[in-house]
């Protein structure tokens, strides 16, 4: 359903709308999009924290309908369909308001992921793409990476230990995975150098976030970020790129090297306090970020090794 003035014209927007939505109805026709969506979210898989299907099926439904959509434009109204829709949407309509990091994630099902179903298309067609249904992609890593996909790389890691261990009277509030275009994005929205963040993120292995919280203060925040790359040389292009975010705090970037741990304190109106730590001979980084300097240091005491009797 269309909401419009009855003796209103479609513009040619309208009609890609529909394109698009009624790829939606022949796809839950095709696939049955419910159990789709109930199949991939309780994958075994991403329980273990080596995929992310329940984020990637959408990616792929939404994939697919946009370069359906995009499809029947350009069958429909020609090469320049694009110069055609724009000329018929009102001054400033196109434009958003949005900061680029939240606009980047919430285009990603329509912009990576359409790029996805138009290289899964060129690559063996219709069939390919409806053949994605039964085994989507399980990272973004394998969505803007297309050899990745045909790999079927997934996570090199499973999450790091928990810190609610050394931060006592704390309570983890959130936790998730975050993929390689999480790092992009991250480093992008940092550094506004789309070069670095694409270096950085190539060679992703794997990426969680946990957030804590006091117990008694929400106000009092801990934040943990942990990245593995597939080599070391893939650590350190990250390194590379990061070094150009704590330069900003005054950290010479220099000193950002494997097997070192590096503090810095934020002094905008954001503040925070953070350090990172580096493992060569894992290829994995891990960044803590607080709102004190008390609970950074916590945070960062070692996790205690279980004895026998625990």
């Amino acid at each position: 359903v269309l909401i419009g003035d009855a003796n209103e014209q479609l513009s040619k927007l309208d009609e890609l709308v529909i394109a698009h939505e009624l790829t939606h109805s022949l796809q839950d026709g095709a696939f049955d999009l419910e159990r789709l969506y109930a199949q991939w979210t309780e994958a075994p898989q991403d329980k273990d924290g080596y995929t992310d299907y329940a984020n990637m099926i959408r990616c792929l439904i939404e994939g697919d309908a946009t370069f359906t959509e995009y499809k029947y434009a350009e069958e429909v109204f020609g090469d320049d369909w694009r110069d055609q829709v724009q000329a018929e949407l009102p001054d400033g309509a196109a434009e958003g308001d949005l900061p680029g990091f939240l606009e980047r994630a919430f285009s990603f099902n329509y912009n990576e992921c359409y790029n996805f179903v138009s290289n899964l298309y060129e690559d063996g067609g219709w069939a390919a793409v409806n053949a994605a249904y039964e085994l989507p992609p399980s990272t973004s890593e394998q969505v803007i990476d297309f050899e990745k996909f045909k790999q079927r790389q997934v996570a090199n890691r499973l999450p790091p230990p928990d810190l609610s261990v050394q931060l006592q009277n704390w309570k983890e509030i959130d936790s998730s995975q975050f993929g390689a275009f999480d790092v992009y994005n991250y480093v992008l929205t940092l550094t506004e150098n789309d070069l670095a963040a694409a270096t950085s993120a190539f060679g992703w292995g794997s990426g969680w976030i946990r957030l804590y919280a006091e117990n008694d203060d929400n106000n009092r925040i801990a934040l943990q970020l942990f990245l593995s790359f597939d080599s070391t040389d893939d650590l350190i292009e990250f390194l590379f790129a990061f070094g150009v975010v704590l330069a900003n705090y005054g950290v010479d970037p220099s000193a950002l090297q494997p097997g070192a741990t590096i503090s810095w304190t934020s002094s905008t109106d954001f503040g925070h306090f953070g350090t990172i730590s580096v493992d060569e001979l894992l290829a994995q980084a891990e960044i803590h970020i607080a709102t004190d300097q008390e609970a950074l240091d916590a945070s960062n005491v070692p996790t205690p090794t279980p004895t026998k009797d625990d």
